[in-house]
């Protein structure tokens, strides 16, 4: 049926009923309702029956079909002839429809007042807490000098310097620094406990020109703020990358790259380790080809690593994974990784050697580049013999 067909028999029906009274049928059906409150025990916390719960009492559903024509609803006809001592909400929780005495609808309405007056006070609080902290902070830094360190400050700025330049941590961090002697020993007589200040504010806001802290995961690090300078050298270091990779060939390799791939992959075939570790890009490079390939192809200053070729130019066949203690270990797609995981502790602790090979530090070879059309594996038959 059309919906405006329905809404004229629905508009009929109620222009049909009397303004000022109920009409038998419908004095029958308000006094099932009602009985049905009386009587209602729901389960746990549900506190009024829904509408639905309606469908089971059997004194309701026969004076609902008795009275309302199919296009009529229930809803429709509380809201409208009896909403003066019924009301319905809508619970925000489930959707579903309530039903419960007018009386009752008024004090749940006065409690969701009460709670959101509640939540109110709870958000005016926060916002004062807040207010108040921020205070205590700018107090802070108010009493320290304009133009210079307080001796404090000298002997944690310096503290922390030298953690940063000498720390064997891989990344160094504010953790890390908690646990350098010099650092703790310091940190006291700036930001003491209960000053409302973090060690991360101070370095931000005092030394902020030297030292950075960034987030990596969960732990926050430190380490020495770059020149402008260094941020050129490492944007030219980029480029200068860029176009040794776009100088090279899109649809196969130079001669220098299949020497170089010949003897990475005579390498990994003749690596032979009795504890099952992969090899590494510094065992590779104590090998005469590949050194000899090396030299070759990547002369200094050409800004690219084997890793980075690995990864730019091989990773269909070859990848890398570089661990946080720095070693970069290489192999045959597919087969790297479970080595890598397979390692002892002992072997993933072991500080690494200068190794040539360059990239992110938790980089791992995919085979994919900047330029994804560099990539390229080697062609079917060469790969068999391997």
């Amino acid at each position: 049926m059309p919906k405006a067909e329905r809404e004229a028999i629905r508009k009929r029906f109620f222009e049909g009923l009397p303004e000022d009274r109920l009409e038998p049928p419908e004095l029958e059906l308000r006094e099932a309702l009602l009985d049905f409150l009386g009587g209602w025990s729901g389960p746990a916390g549900q506190q009024h029956p829904f509408l639905t719960d309606l469908d089971k009492n059997k004194a309701v559903q026969s004076r609902k079909t008795k009275l309302l024509p199919p296009e009529v609803s229930l809803l429709a006809w509380l809201t409208i002839r009896v909403g003066g001592e019924l009301a319905t909400k809508r619970e925000k929780d489930s959707g579903q429809v309530a039903l419960m005495l007018r009386d009752e609808l008024e004090v749940s309405i006065g409690e969701e007042a009460t709670e959101e007056d509640d939540t109110i006070a709870r958000e005016e609080k926060k916002e004062a807490d807040y207010a108040a902290r921020e205070e205590k902070r700018e107090a802070f830094f108010a009493a320290l000098p304009d133009n210079g360190f307080s001796e404090e400050e000298r002997l944690l700025r310096k503290a922390l310097l030298h953690y940063v330049d000498s720390t064997r941590d891989f990344r160094p961090s504010l953790s890390g620094a908690g646990s350098d002697p010099q650092v703790r020993e310091t940190r006291g007589g700036v930001v003491p406990k209960g000053c409302g200040v973090s060690l991360r504010e101070w370095i931000d806001r005092r030394i902020g020109g030297e030292i950075e802290t960034y987030e990596h995961g969960r732990e926050v690090c430190i380490a020495r703020r770059k020149s402008a300078a260094e941020k050129r050298d490492k944007q030219d270091k980029a480029s200068i990358q860029e176009a040794f990779f776009d100088a090279l060939p899109a649809d196969g390799f130079s001669p220098e790259e299949e020497a170089m791939r010949e003897a990475l992959l005579n390498f990994i075939q003749n690596w032979h380790n009795t504890d099952g570790v992969p090899p590494t890009l510094s065992n590779a490079g104590a090998d005469a080809q590949v050194r000899d390939a090396r030299t070759a192809l990547l002369p200094k200053n050409c800004g690219v690593g084997v890793k980075e070729w690995i990864d730019r130019r091989i990773g269909l066949e070859v990848e890398t994974i570089q661990l946080e203690n720095n070693v970069i270990y290489f192999g045959l797609r597919g087969e790297l990784e479970a080595k890598v995981r397979a390692l002892p502790k002992q072997v993933v602790k072991r500080k690494a050697p200068d190794d040539k090979g360059k990239g992110s530090k938790t980089a791992k070879g995919g085979g994919k580049g900047k330029d994804d059309r560099a990539v390229i594996g080697a062609p079917a038959a060469k790969r068999q013999r391997f």
